[in-house]
Order: C-alpha cells, then structure tokens, then sequence
C-alpha cells in the first residue's frame, strides 16, 4: 500500500477530523505537487536513515584509527569527504526529481542531512493549518506504532 494510501486510511477512521476537515485534507495532499514533494520527503527519509547508518559506520572508524594513532585531522577526512558527497549527490537527484518544481535553494535546504526531510514538508503544509495538524496526528500515530514494536 502506498503510503498516502494509509495517510489516507488513518485520517479516514481518524475522530480528531470531522467529514468536511477530512475531505479537504485529502484533497489538499492529493494535488500532484503535493503527492510528489510528499513521495520526495518520503524518499530522503529513507536515505537520510542509510546515510546515517554509512556516516557511523564511517565516524567509529575513524575514531578507532585516531585512538590508535594518535589524534589527527586527516582520520575525519573519510566523514568529510562522505557528508559533501551525499549532500552533492541528493542536491542532483532532488532537483532531477522535481525539476523546475523547486528552487536551488530548497532543493539545498531538502539535502541537508536529517532535517531536510522536514523543511520541505514544513513549507508544503505551512500555510494549511488543518493538513500540518493531520500530519503530525499521523506522525505521532506512526511514532507510537513504532515504538511497539
């Protein structure tokens, strides 16, 4: 099931929202735009949790190397090198992606590491008060769900 599939399953049995509130949630994520930055937020979640797995991956190493070696710059040059690469390399897939849809600068702002996800999102829904409420319900609901488990 997609996921604005179950976004949408969750603001339909959701009580918080009465009939018309669901509706025009619905119809506000459903836009194309919307349903295509949303599927881009969904995606760089997703790789910002691989990059993080790669960037600890790369950080114990070097701290394991400067604690046998001895303290020195060039054993962060290996996370250095890792963090502007994946940040170049999203910038480009992002605006591949969106193509004219975002500017240079929120398609930055979209490749910064963990929070970039986020930025985006908070300036798609800004500006409609009830979705940005909706997401964060189903935010809080999908938290809960995995904390479960």
């Amino acid at each position: 099931m997609k996921h604005h599939a179950k976004f949408h399953k969750y603001i339909e049995v959701e009580s918080d929202f009465s009939s018309t509130e669901k509706y025009s949630i619905i119809s506000s994520i459903d836009s194309v735009y919307n349903r295509k930055v949303l599927g881009l937020v969904l995606m760089l979640i997703t790789w910002n949790i691989i990059a993080l797995i790669i960037e600890w991956t790369i950080l114990g190493g070097s701290i394991l190397a400067a604690l046998a070696h001895g303290m020195h710059w060039k054993f962060i040059l290996p996370e250095i090198g890792f963090l502007l690469g994946n940040f170049s390399i999203k910038s480009f897939w992002v605006k591949s992606y969106m193509k004219k849809d975002l500017t240079w600068g929120d398609t930055f702002l979209s490749a910064i590491p963990s929070v970039g996800p986020f930025i985006i999102l908070a300036k798609l829904i800004k500006d409609n008060p009830l979705v940005m409420k909706a997401v964060k319900s189903y935010a809080g609901y999908k938290k809960k769900k995995i904390l479960k488990f």
